[in-house]
């Protein structure tokens, strides 16, 4: 599986940060968000996200899910902080509006990066099931 190029890297940091004044300026009440695969995850359809600042993080975990295919067996894990550095899982319940107050990158950007973990001792089962699909 081939990790496809992050947006963080399509951009030099001054487009970035322009576009993200940008869209902060067009669109106050949300927040502009980065998503990335992470290892061995499998790709997501969009990675750039504009999300309401209310919504909690469980429902913007929900909106990820929505964009991978996944199989019921498979859990999925949040991080938000710096890609180049520490990055960390937000609390479920914190709205999007408060994680990106505390995490944004200087692009003006949150950088989100999911990781992906079979449950239930499900990797024989997901493993088959995404062969068959093929």
């Amino acid at each position: 599986m081939t990790t496809p190029v992050p947006c963080r890297l399509k951009s030099t940091h001054a487009q970035r940060l322009a576009l993200s004044q940008k869209i902060l300026k067009g669109y106050p009440d949300r927040v502009p968000i980065l998503v990335e695969a992470g290892p061995n995850a499998p790709p997501i359809a969009r990675s750039k996200f504009l999300v309401p600042c209310d919504i909690d993080a469980a429902k913007f975990i929900y909106e990820i899910r929505k964009h991978i295919r996944l199989h019921a067996a498979e859990a999925i894990f949040v991080f938000v902080g710096d890609p180049d550095g520490t990055m960390i899982m937000p609390q479920p319940s914190q709205t999007m509006s408060l994680i990106y107050q505390q995490h944004k990158q200087s692009d003006g950007f949150l950088y989100v990066r999911y990781a992906l973990e079979n449950t239930f001792g499900a990797k024989l089962i997901t493993d088959t099931l995404r062969s068959t699909e093929s």
